[in-house]
This record gives structure tokens, C-alpha cells and sequence, in this order.
């Protein structure tokens, strides 16, 4: 009966969160519902700390850069994080919820980036990895996160990869899972 009112209050909070973003104009109306969807399996399976994360990466987004997000936006942002964060809710495996880290820090590294460039992918890199409670793992999100935003900038040059977010999240996280496993 506890899981499934805290899946009711995640659902909530996320839709005003959604909601209220719309009404400032941050979201489109397909981003307002992508949000909704996400940030409720997001809460729901991880809790606040989880969703700390994300809506750190939306008010960076709101700040930092000018434009609607739409549902492709929030999916791709949010797609891996979502998985990681449901893989952790049934497996309670820490390398999961590292994971999931790892994927949001290499956007809020872009989001820098798009900013200062080389030095914003680091920067982003470092403040992010405060989200971290573990300082070897923050070193590790640091290098990922910073990986993951070079990899972006390199998509985006040769590419021009509409989803470059995803594809860079995607190889950042998995060269952390490898380093992981054979180390």
C-alpha cells in the first residue's frame, strides 16, 4: 500500500513540476507530459535522490540555455537515467544508481559546454560530481561526465546527431560499466 501511494505522489509532483514549467514556457505541451512520465519512474524508483539530479539539469537547462523542450528533448535526456533508475529499484545495485549519475552528468557537462566549451565540459563535470557521496566515484563522474561532453561536442561536428545527448550519455555510461566490471 506504501509503494503504491508513493507512486500516486510521484505522479503528482512530477505533473506539477511539468506543469509549472509549462506555464513558464521551459516545456512544450509533449514535453510537459515526457516529463511527467519520466520524472514519475524517476521518483518513484529512486527517491529524492534521484530526482535531485534531474531537476538540477532542468533549472541549468532554463538558465543557461534559451529554448522549449519537447518530448525528443526530455527523451533523450531522460531515457537512460529512467532505466538505470528502475534496474536499481529492482536489483538495489549501487552501480545502477552510478549509472544513472553518470548519464545526467554528461548533460549537464553539455550544457556547460554549449557555453564555455572545452573548460564548461569539465566545469559541469565538476560540479555535478557533488551529487555524489562517494569521492572515489566522484572522480570517476568527473572523467565520465567529461568523456561523455567531448564525445557530444565530436558527434555534433561529424554527425550533426539529433541525438548526440543520448548517443554520448549512452558511451560515456558504458565505458564506465566496462572500466567497472575489468578493473
Amino acid at each position: 500500500m506504501i509503494e503504491i501511494s508513493f507512486l500516486f505522489f510521484s505522479i503528482i509532483v512530477s505533473g506539477i513540476l511539468s506543469l509549472f514549467a509549462y506555464e513558464l514556457n521551459y516545456f512544450k505541451e509533449s514535453g510537459f507530459y515526457a516529463f511527467l512520465i519520466f520524472g514519475s519512474i524517476i521518483l518513484f524508483s529512486l527517491g529524492l535522490k534521484g530526482f535531485l539530479p534531474i531537476l538540477f539539469l532542468f533549472l541549468l537547462k532554463f538558465l543557461l540555455i534559451d529554448e522549449k523542450e519537447d518530448f525528443t528533448g526530455i527523451f533523450s535526456n531522460l531515457i537512460l537515467p529512467s532505466i538505470f533508475s528502475i534496474l536499481w529499484y529492482f536489483k538495489r545495485n549501487e552501480i545502477y544508481f552510478y549509472l544513472f549519475l553518470i548519464s545526467i552528468s554528461v548533460f549537464v557537462s553539455i550544457i556547460f559546454g554549449k557555453k564555455l566549451k572545452l573548460l564548461g565540459y569539465l566545469i559541469g563535470a565538476i560540479i555535478f560530481s557533488f551529487f555524489s557521496l562517494n569521492l572515489k566515484f566522484s572522480i570517476y563522474l568527473i572523467i565520465f561526465s567529461f568523456t561523455g561532453g567531448i564525445i557530444n561536442s565530436l558527434i555534433k561536428k561529424f554527425l550533426k546527431e539529433k541525438y548526440s545527448n543520448l548517443i554520448s550519455s549512452f558511451i560515456s555510461s558504458s565505458i564506465f560499466l566496462f572500466f567497472v566490471l575489468f578493473n
